[in-house]
């Protein structure tokens, strides 16, 4: 494992961590919220806000980790009759596409903190300024991106090279009966 792979994946499980973190407590706040309101008449002032916000940034900041270790969602109906190259160059594709997409994101997500700031934007129950919550997602996304961007430089090396062995591709293929060959 190389030093970049060893580094983005000690980021991407940290960030995964306090996911995890973030999702307990939106789940703790239902909970009480639900047993609040039924057993005491008393609901949690701002459930739903934290709801939005938390879920927000669990998917948010556990993209990372999902996009690293390939655990994303892949559909192989388009490409299972290409042939192993073509294959290959499709993967390219998808991921210049989500290069593309997450810095954009990023990129949007950077461009509304100074606005936040600015406009003094905050939530509504809470009086929180969103401005934490678009620098955490612009951290999130910019992981994503570089994330995406070299597992792009992996895939376009291998298809340049004409590598005749790519587990990547087997493992998104489903095909256990060999090795891949050009």
């Amino acid at each position: 494992m190389s030093k970049i792979t060893k580094l983005i994946d000690r980021v991407s499980s940290a960030f995964s961590v306090v996911s995890g973190y973030v999702f307990a407590v939106v789940v703790v706040i239902v909970i009480l919220n639900i047993v609040g309101r039924a057993a005491l008449n008393m609901p949690v002032r701002g459930t739903v806000e934290i709801v939005q916000l938390g879920m927000l940034l669990s998917a948010g900041i556990v993209m990372c980790k999902a996009g690293f270790d390939e655990r994303h969602i892949c559909v192989t109906l388009l490409i299972d009759k290409l042939p192993v190259r073509g294959k290959s160059v499709f993967i390219v594709i998808a991921k210049l596409i989500s290069t593309c997409v997450f810095g954009m994101t990023t990129y949007l997500f950077v461009m509304e903190i100074p606005k936040a700031i600015s406009l003094n934007k905050v939530t509504d129950a809470f009086r929180l300024p969103y401005f934490y919550l678009y620098v955490v997602l612009a951290i999130s996304f910019t992981l994503g991106t570089l994330v995406f961007f070299y597992q792009l430089c992996k895939a376009a090396s291998a298809v340049i090279k004409g590598t005749p062995k790519n587990a990547a591709l087997q493992e998104k293929s489903g095909d256990d009966s060999g090795p891949n060959e050009y």
